[in-house]
């Protein structure tokens, strides 16, 4: 199985967290960082259904998508993260009493 990891501009995310999880058993299989490229490999992956999350730290940035793997099968998958930060503004206003 493997992905690359792109944000809104289709440009390259590294460091991204890429987690596996059985889908079934909610049991996390395997778990790895975006390289420079925002590519990830998993190796010895077994068949199944699988929930793959991609997760900025920096942005806050998440997708999760589900995925089934075939036995002797290749898989890949593509994320998209909008990590653009918005802007908030609080306004406050004073009152003397």
């Amino acid at each position: 199985l493997s992905g690359n990891v792109v944000n809104q501009d289709s440009l390259p995310l590294s460091n991204v967290l890429i987690s596996l999880t059985e889908k079934e058993t909610g049991f996390q299989k395997d778990s790895h960082l975006t390289d420079l490229s925002g590519i990830v490999v998993f190796d010895s992956i077994d068949a199944g259904n699988y929930v793959v999350e991609a997760y900025d730290s920096n942005s806050g940035a998440r997708e999760t998508q589900e995925i089934q793997l075939m036995e002797d099968a290749s898989e890949e998958m593509s994320f998209t993260l909008n990590t653009s930060v918005e802007e908030k503004r609080i306004f406050l206003k004073f009152i003397k009493i």
